[in-house]
């Protein structure tokens, strides 16, 4: 899939340099997964990207720096709502909705489900709802992603 393609044309999408089979290797590592084919491609063609203020989280890169949002946030997540090690949050509202990506531990998959659940604040503490499935794939959420920013321009 040509994500470039997709958001080349789309007003006020911004996109990172897209990461090398290295830094996505090692992304991985830190995570303890294998990231599905789907998601390594749009991590090799744009890194991350944003729209407005809501973003798909990944490795941002341009000539000079480096970081890895992907990382800092799932473990972030992970550790704040006891979340497992087979899920990497790919999109997360302050508050209020965290997008999950299904990534079963071990597997080399393809693709996987796209799951989303609210944070809500109970007794000054941020919980986390049980994850609802939104898409079958990450391809699904991407062009979801892609009709959102129309319907809101």
């Amino acid at each position: 899939m040509e994500y470039l393609k997709l958001i080349e044309d789309k007003e006020g999408f911004v996109h990172w340099d897209g990461a090398t089979e290295q830094e996505i290797e090692y992304a991985e590592q830190e995570l303890g997964i294998s990231f599905p084919l789907q998601y390594k491609t749009f991590l090799s063609q744009c890194g991350m990207c944003n729209w407005s203020d809501v973003c798909i989280s990944g490795i941002a890169k341009d000539s000079e720096i480096i970081s890895y949002p992907i990382i800092e946030l799932t473990k972030e997540i992970q550790k704040q709502f006891q979340l497992s090690m087979d899920w990497i949050v790919l999109s997360y509202e302050v508050g209020e909705y965290l997008i999950l990506y299904k990534i079963p531990v071990g597997n080399n998959l393809k693709d996987s489900s796209i799951w989303g659940a609210d944070v809500y604040w109970e007794d000054d503490t941020p919980h986390m709802s049980k994850p609802v499935k939104l898409y079958d794939s990450f391809m699904d959420y991407f062009k979801e992603f892609l009709k959102y920013s129309e319907t809101e321009s």
